[in-house]
């Protein structure tokens, strides 16, 4: 019997999928066989996300343009992401930036944009997926944080209580949505 890759079929939204961790992260879901679409700010690095995720498998990935620090822009990027997908398995929350500097020298509205982003962007697009995901009884919602949410280290204050933030988040949402069936 040949074993099927966990994700082969899965149809796959990874939020900060042009760049970085959520880049690498989306390419490595194709290659065990999800269709994904990555959604992001850039659209320069979108296109060059998707046409990536293309060189990897013939499957039907996708790319939309999304500031997850804008909750109005959520509804229009979700019908859109849905369309292209025709559906939601898995969603991947990888949005977010950091800012180095002492808490002192810190600009007051950095820790807001930290938290607009970082944050709250995570909880837009739970909010905007997790309703779907509810109906349907299952998917799965992965919430990245980093490891200085755990472990803070100097010059991270901001970054660190964004990041935070992530973690309870993911915690308390575990409990309730597991009534649904949704994994976090």
């Amino acid at each position: 019997m040949v074993s099927r890759p966990f994700f082969s079929g899965k149809r796959v939204l990874v939020i900060g999928g042009s760049r970085g961790i959520g880049r690498a992260l989306a390419l490595h879901l194709a290659h065990r066989g999800a269709t994904v679409c990555i959604a992001a700010r850039s659209q320069a690095d979108l296109a060059d996300g998707k046409a990536a995720l293309d060189a990897i498998s013939s499957a039907p990935h996708g790319a939309v343009e999304l500031d997850v620090s804008r909750p109005a822009a959520m509804p229009a990027a979700r019908d859109l992401i849905l369309d292209h997908l025709g559906g939601l398995d898995v969603l991947v929350c990888g949005s977010g930036y950091a800012r180095a500097a002492a808490f002192l020298d810190t600009d007051p509205d950095e820790f807001g944009r930290l938290m607009a982003v970082n944050y709250l962007g995570h909880v837009h697009a739970v909010r905007c997926f997790a309703p779907l995901m509810a109906r349907q009884g299952s998917g799965d919602i992965c919430l990245l944080s980093s490891l200085v949410a755990c472990l803070p280290i100097y010059g991270y204050s901001a970054y660190a209580a964004s990041k935070g933030a992530i973690a309870v988040f993911a915690e308390s949402l575990r409990q309730e949505m597991k009534l649904h069936g949704v994994r976090v």
